[in-house]
């Protein structure tokens, strides 16, 4: 398990080395581990993340969105929300975060991991597109699948981000395409890396533990390794030599 994530560790660091900056200057919002949004040099209060992701993924929307989302209901100052987006401006730049001129507010800039997810899932499974960068790819985002998608912690700060709890369908849309990734990886790997196949698909049940699919077929991998699945329980650490 250790050698996977000093692996996953160098992949990382190829894909940052290898991005020439391109992201550095994107929000990049962050849907698959724990929800965030985050910006070079910059340092961003739940609040404000909270409002840039709901903008970024429900935009355009109206200012009485964006407080109903936020504060849940809870009666505010009038000022409240005038003075958060000027903060967010402030933060981020008014080119990502307009004015409205229309009544909406839209964002603009944005990186997302949700969109990586999506890229990785299109490439055709016949063409050149699944060779290795597609790999280094798709291993980096299962790496930073901490449990469900769009799934906000009772931790200090989250409570902006409860609108969450409400997008039933992209939740659905992310955890299937979890699922497909993760098992696409998995089956690319069986022959070649049993122990990082086993991993794959353990990332992806961590995210979508109901997938009766993925959990089948990592049984299947647990024996075309030797290995006793029914002694084994998802999540454990894998400590094979394969």
């Amino acid at each position: 398990m250790f050698a996977i994530h000093a692996e996953i560790g160098a992949v990382l660091s190829r894909e940052r080395a290898g991005t020439g900056g391109a992201l550095e200057t994107k929000l990049d919002l962050r849907l698959i581990g724990p929800p965030a949004v985050r910006l070079r040099d910059q340092k961003l209060t739940h609040q404000q993340q909270a409002l840039l992701a709901f903008v970024g993924l429900r935009g355009p929307v109206s200012g009485e969105d964006i407080a109903l989302a936020l504060w849940q209901g809870r009666l505010m100052s009038a000022s409240r929300l005038p003075n958060l987006l000027a903060e967010v401006r402030g933060a981020v730049g008014r080119h990502r975060l307009p004015p409205s001129e229309d009544g909406y507010y839209r964002l603009h800039d944005v990186h997302s991991d949700t969109g990586d997810l999506d890229a990785l899932c299109a490439s055709d499974e016949d063409s050149d597109e699944r060779g290795e960068h597609w790999m280094y790819a798709a291993l980096s985002l299962l790496a930073k699948i901490e449990g469900p998608p769009l799934h906000r912690s009772a931790a200090p700060g989250r409570a902006y981000w409860a609108w969450l709890d409400d997008c039933f369908v992209l939740r659905a849309h992310v955890e299937r395409q979890i699922s497909y990734l993760a098992s696409n990886v998995a089956r690319i790997l069986a022959d070649d890396s049993g122990r990082r196949a086993i991993w794959a698909l353990e990332k992806g049940l961590s995210a979508v533990p109901g997938d009766e699919q993925l959990r089948n077929q990592l049984a299947l991998q647990y024996r075309a390794m030797g290995f006793n699945a029914s002694a084994r329980t998802v999540g454990e650490p894998w400590r094979g030599s394969n």
